[in-house]
């Protein structure tokens, strides 16, 4: 057994999991000195980067992928009050472990003088106008340090984007990464349905979920909402939104019976943990992302089958709304019941944001400065950012608030061309291509319609999933047009790509 999986990967993993297991065992509890144990695994974990260095790039990325939902970090310099994106200088597990992966990378290109980052200019342009409009929105900020704070969460974003773009490039390294987008929905929806059955946050509180963040009133009655390992159920809803469309796509792509077992039932507990999460939103999103998938296929098949599938979903649909309708459940309390005007005070929000941009449309009034200034243009009748001192629940008006509107535009353009190159490839793609495109596809529209609806700076941790799968996308996009220049759209006989 050892000759056959090694000395040394059996050396590297017994340090990461018994660091891991330290790190884990003080989750149990706050006061815990987890930074300084997980510099403590960093400091024992650099000798076997710089050793084996392939073994450890790729552990990384499993770290990077599998923590998408665990929101693991401390911050430093807190700003305790603050209402909005980053407090302080955020210390994170995503952070250290691209930060890592960036050092590797060095290391290798020193090595192969031949070997270069590809920057992928045309998708990562628009990103570079939107950090433009970040900075230049500290002007108008009345504190340009948590604005600072802000601007360095939005880079580490990028650079994971850019990171998995070029890691993806190698066929065996997408599977790989496919294959934990998976495991850790997998995961997470397998803490949402525990956290459901036993009524409690299983004390993950190093995650950020309490207590109190997964209750609410509805109709005057207490009722616990699952939020995972993200500190909310909506937030939890938004990572499902981003995650189950994918899955869903990937059901399209011909593989072994067992792994599609598996597969459905991965979805079949993430469609349960978004269900208990109560989050309206994400129910939206969701249902949109699939029907987007739908459209995709529906066109290939034929006229009879069309017609099937029309029926099949106007009985489906007949029989859930009567089910949901005419029945006791949690959906049904959730959408015709009282929430203590979470809904109604989003349209005051709106208009306090429209004020905001209309004040200062071209660069804001400071990134992550937004509950600094908004009661200044509070004009509603309830005053609604007295009682409710929160930013607007809509990230493209809070973003244009704090940046301007060419800020707004840049992040726009960046998306509307990954959905042009997304249907562009679609059709000439590769099989697990196209089921990720497809998915991609899905799930952007889901994140990005549930983001409608909840407030979040673009670098909060709320969106690392969408800023990861971007990397994908940019990455495999790049690929496809490269092969398609070549005139080898499809290199190998079962329809995937050749590993470059």
């Amino acid at each position: 057994m050892i000759n056959k999986l090694g000395f040394k990967k059996i050396v590297f993993l017994t340090v990461m999991g018994t660091g891991s297991g330290v790190i884990l065992f003080q989750s149990m509890s706050l006061d815990a000195p987890f930074m300084g144990s997980l510099a403590v695994l960093c400091v024992l974990l650099l000798p076997f980067l710089l050793i084996w260095p392939v073994l450890a790039r790729d552990v990384l990325v499993a770290v990077l992928t599998l923590t998408l939902p665990f929101n693991i970090d401390q911050t430093f310099n807190l700003h305790p009050n603050h209402i909005g994106g980053a407090k302080g200088y955020v210390i994170s597990i995503s952070g250290i472990a691209i930060v890592m992966l960036y050092l590797l990378y060095l290391i290798e290109i020193y090595r192969n003088r031949e070997k270069h980052i590809k920057w992928f200019p045309v998708s990562t342009f628009p990103l570079l106008g939107l950090l433009l409009m970040c900075i230049l929105s500290l002007a108008n900020a009345p504190d340009r340090l948590l604005g600072f704070y802000e601007i360095l969460e939005i880079l580490k974003m990028a650079c994971i984007l850019l990171y998995i773009a070029n890691y993806i490039q190698d066929q065996k390294r997408f599977q790989f990464v496919v294959t934990l987008l998976v495991a850790g929905l997998f995961l997470e929806s397998t803490v949402a349905i525990l956290q459901r059955l036993t009524g409690t946050t299983l004390n993950l509180r190093i995650f950020g979920s309490s207590a109190a963040a997964s209750m609410q009133q509805i109709e005057g009655d207490t009722v616990f909402r699952v939020g995972g390992t993200l500190g909310g159920p909506n937030a939890l809803a938004w990572y499902l939104d981003f995650l189950l469309p994918l899955g869903f796509a990937l059901l399209f792509y011909h593989m072994r019976t067992l792994f599609r077992m598996i597969l459905i039932v991965v979805l079949v507990l993430g469609a349960a943990s978004l269900i208990i999460t109560l989050s309206r939103g994400g129910w939206l999103g969701f249902i949109v992302g699939i029907i987007f998938i739908a459209l995709f296929h529906v066109h290939r098949l034929t006229l009879l089958k069309r017609i099937y599938l029309a029926l099949f979903l106007i009985l489906l649909m007949l029989t859930g709304s009567i089910v949901l309708l005419k029945t006791e459940n949690p959906v049904r309390t959730r959408l015709i019941s009282d929430d203590m005007g979470s809904v109604n005070v989003r349209i005051p929000l709106m208009k306090v944001a429209y004020n905001m941009i209309k004040e200062n449309p071209f660069i804001g009034h400071g990134i992550n400065n937004y509950a600094l200034v908004h009661h200044q243009f509070d004009d509603t009748p309830e005053q609604v950012t007295m009682h409710f001192p929160y930013p607007v629940h809509n990230i493209y008006l809070q973003l244009t608030a704090e940046v301007g509107l060419p800020g707004l535009l840049f992040l726009l353009f960046f998306i509307v061309h990954l959905y042009y190159r997304f249907i562009k490839a679609i059709p000439d793609a590769g099989e697990l291509d196209r089921s990720v495109f497809i998915g991609m596809t899905g799930a952007l529209t889901a994140g990005l319609i549930q983001g409608m609806v909840e407030n979040s700076t673009i670098g909060q941790y709320h969106l690392l999933p969408f800023w990861f799968l971007c990397g994908v996308a940019v990455g495999r996009q790049d690929l496809y047009n490269r092969q398609r220049v070549s005139d080898h759209p499809k290199n190998q006989s079962n329809g995937n790509f050749k590993s470059t």
